[in-house]
């Protein structure tokens, strides 16, 4: 039976096979991000888009931005891409230029089952696309006060910080995945796509951890491709990882 699929790039190394024997998925917090240092950061939201920071000072004179990038900076971020790269294309992904690398195909039915049915905190969509800006952290605006929030067949729409406060908190909820969505167009060969997790998923947390592990139904790792660069000796500790009998395939 076939399943729809979607991908995760990662460097042949330890922290890889501990991921695959133990069955989860690692979401880095924004501050472990290499290469992009304005990739979900809030604070250049703020600095890039005047009309952000005029509405929630408009909205709420005594907001505290330092808290709220405080708070935002243990979100969790795990990156997916749409298609299994060629070798040729390993380069486009962190840590994987030297080709030493696997590619991990999920069954994407099962993870957005996952977390879409989470018993305290789902997330739907599960999924987010990626959108690439050459200025991702300077969002249009019509005025000293609006931002784009979507484009439609010929049209967009526009909405303020104050309208957004002042609506569901679900809009809130959208306005941040927008920012958290928005990277440099130089990575758009990634064709990327995210689960994020707010802080209220993760039960406590560390200041000094890069992320958080989050396991995962060992049923959604579908396959694991291991491109050629890849030593001998890794990828016989990979096929000594029992669940993963009849998943691996040497490219």
């Amino acid at each position: 039976m076939t399943h729809r699929a979607i991908y995760r790039v990662r460097p042949a190394n330890d922290y890889t096979l501990d991921e695959l024997s133990h069955g989860y998925l690692w979401f880095s917090k924004p501050s472990g991000f290499k290469g992009d240092t304005k990739d979900a950061n809030i604070g250049a939201f703020v600095t890039d888009t005047p009309a952000i920071k005029r509405g929630f000072e408009y909205a709420r004179p005594e907001f505290a931005f330092e808290g709220w990038y405080q708070d935002m900076s243990h979100t969790g971020i795990c990156c997916f891409t749409r298609e299994l790269p060629h070798k040729s294309k390993l380069r486009n992904f962190p840590g994987c230029s030297s080709g030493k690398a696997v590619c991990i195909e999920f069954n994407r039915e099962i993870l957005e089952s996952f977390f879409e049915r989470h018993r305290q905190h789902p997330i739907v969509p599960c999924f987010r696309k990626v959108i690439y800006s050459l200025h991702p952290t300077k969002i249009e605006s019509i005025d000293d006060w609006s931002i784009l929030w979507a484009i439609g067949d010929g049209y967009k729409e526009y909405k303020t910080i104050p309208g957004i406060l002042h609506s569901h908190p679900r809009v809130f909820d959208e306005f941040l995945y927008k920012l958290l969505t928005r990277i440099s167009s130089r990575y758009k060969r990634q064709k990327e796509e995210r689960i994020i997790i707010g802080a209220r998923m993760v039960s406590s947390y560390d200041t000094s951890l890069w992320g958080y592990k989050v396991s995962i139904p060992i049923e959604a790792i579908a396959k694991i491709y291991v491109y050629p660069k890849v030593s001998e000796k890794w990828i016989k500790d990979l096929e000594g990882i029992e669940q993963l009998s009849g998943k691996i395939v040497l490219l």
